[in-house]
């Protein structure tokens, strides 16, 4: 499995990931797997936790962690 980084919010900020916002719904557990990825910006390495929300009857699943003080990076299978 590979991951890639859709990018990074402050906590709270609007973030789409399969459009839909992924603050306006709450989070459930995606697997108890982490997933590893590293940042080719800062070359680090972080481990991300799953999650899956539900919206209009589909799962949308991804990984997420805040990376710094509330900020948070958002993965996404490829």
């Amino acid at each position: 499995m590979s991951w890639r980084i859709l990018g990074r919010c402050i906590e709270g900020q609007p973030f789409t990931v399969a459009g839909v916002n992924v603050w306006d719904l709450p989070w459930d557990s995606g697997g108890p797997d982490p997933v590893e990825i590293t940042d080719p910006s800062y070359r680090e390495t972080y481990q991300l936790r799953r999650y899956q929300l539900r919206h209009a009857n589909r799962l949308v699943a991804f990984a997420a962690g805040e990376t710094s003080a509330n900020v948070w990076m958002f993965c996404v299978e490829q």
